[in-house]
């Protein structure tokens, strides 16, 4: 598996969040993963990966800098873990999935839901927390 490779399903799908982060938008190739869900996250606009009955659609990430990875690591919420899944046709990606799914309600997470209600928001979440992120470096 190539180190550069990301499984993207949620708000890094979107090409102006990734742009706010890394200013740049990296090779987006699509793919989908077998045995995982997308749920929301209580409190949370972004969604987390979990196992479960379906197949999830997002983008696989290619040519990710180490200095980038190392944003997205501090950048992405401690409740995930990165682990390596397994894609639809036989590639293997990175991913960030919900660690312990003990105590997380079956929250829907639509996507067309976040790009009309909770982008434009969250971009400027995203570009305040790259500030303070650059700031510490």
């Amino acid at each position: 598996m190539d180190p550069d490779s990301l499984f993207a399903y949620g708000s890094l799908m979107f090409p102006e969040v990734l742009r706010v982060l890394l200013d740049r938008v990296p090779e987006q190739i699509a793919a989908s993963a077998s045995g995982w869900r997308i749920i929301g996250l209580s409190g949370r606009v972004y969604p987390a990966l979990i196992p479960g009955d379906g197949v999830v659609s997002g983008y696989l990430l290619t040519g990710l800098t180490r200095e980038e990875w190392r944003l997205i690591d501090a950048f992405e919420d401690p409740v995930y873990d990165l682990r390596s899944v397994a894609l639809t046709d036989g590639r293997r990606g990175w991913a960030y999935v919900c660690g312990d799914t003990s105590e997380l309600p079956p929250i829907e997470w639509e996507i067309d839901q976040f790009r009309s209600q909770h982008l434009a928001a969250y971009m400027e979440r995203c570009a305040a927390w790259r500030q303070k992120y650059e700031s510490r470096e």
